[in-house]
């Protein structure tokens, strides 16, 4: 049985047509047909959104700083529950690290992966701000990586959207 989304509960059988019979499933799947449905949706849901999307969520828009702040920094801090699963910091990076994204994604994805920053990451941050070619976000990385408030906001507010 499968608990939708939606609260419906799907019944499905797998096995000897008599027992599909006799629970009088909704519906009937081979077996193999079913692990390959049930691993091919582990592996989206482990993906999560793809780049643009979480980039999408980390580009500040209409948010003022400091509530962009705090909603990118939630990303980051939020678990997994049963239907979302958390965002892996590998994908924050993916986006910090993509010149093609928009510098206020990248810079909130700096911002996100700021709360538990270790030696190695601040060494890859250190990286990726010697190879940004804007000031304003070169400026946003830095702060982040030196942890450094004050110099973070003034860098967030000179940022194009």
């Amino acid at each position: 049985m499968l608990e939708l989304a939606s609260g419906k509960v799907a019944r499905i059988a797998v096995g000897a047509p008599e027992l599909r019979a006799q629970l009088g499933t909704e519906a009937t799947i081979p077996t193999e047909a079913l692990v390959v449905r049930i691993t091919d949706a582990r592996a989206r849901y482990l993906a999560g959104a793809s780049s643009s999307d979480l980039a999408a969520g980390l580009a500040k828009g209409d948010r003022d700083v400091p509530g962009w702040v705090e909603s990118v920094t939630g990303l980051i801090e939020s678990a997994a529950t049963y239907r979302t699963p958390a965002v892996p910091r590998d994908r924050f990076w993916a986006v910090l690290e993509d010149p093609t994204q928009p510098e206020s994604a990248r810079a909130g994805a700096a911002v996100a992966l700021r709360v538990r920053l270790d030696d190695g990451e601040r060494s890859r941050l250190r990286v990726a701000t010697a190879a940004c070619a804007s000031k304003e976000l070169s400026g946003a990385l830095e702060a982040v990586e030196q942890d450094d408030d004050e110099g973070l906001e003034r860098a967030l507010r000179s940022l194009r959207a």
